[in-house]
């Protein structure tokens, strides 16, 4: 039930994004690669080690950072004139 869940959640910040298509490959991307991961496991039903928990738990965080950072280049760029004084 927790995969229907991150899936829906996931979708939606795929269909929210505009026209940025590296968050959109990003996102799609670390739905496909946690679904993999999940579905492979299951095949096999060996124990997971450490660093490849800690790689799926990253890859499941990327669509919720990719949701609520500033995306839009103007951003950044204003950002980085206010930080350097001009």
């Amino acid at each position: 039930m927790d995969m229907v869940a991150y899936g829906y959640q996931t979708w939606r910040i795929y269909r929210r994004l505009g026209r940025e298509d590296w968050a959109k490959a990003l996102v799609v991307g670390s739905l496909a690669s946690v679904i993999g991961f999940f579905h492979i496991e299951g095949l096999f039903e060996l124990p997971w080690d450490s660093v490849v928990i800690t790689l799926t738990y990253f890859l499941m965080a990327c669509p919720f950072v990719i949701q609520r950072a500033p995306l839009s280049a103007r951003h950044w760029t204003h950002s980085l004139s206010v930080c350097l004084g001009k």
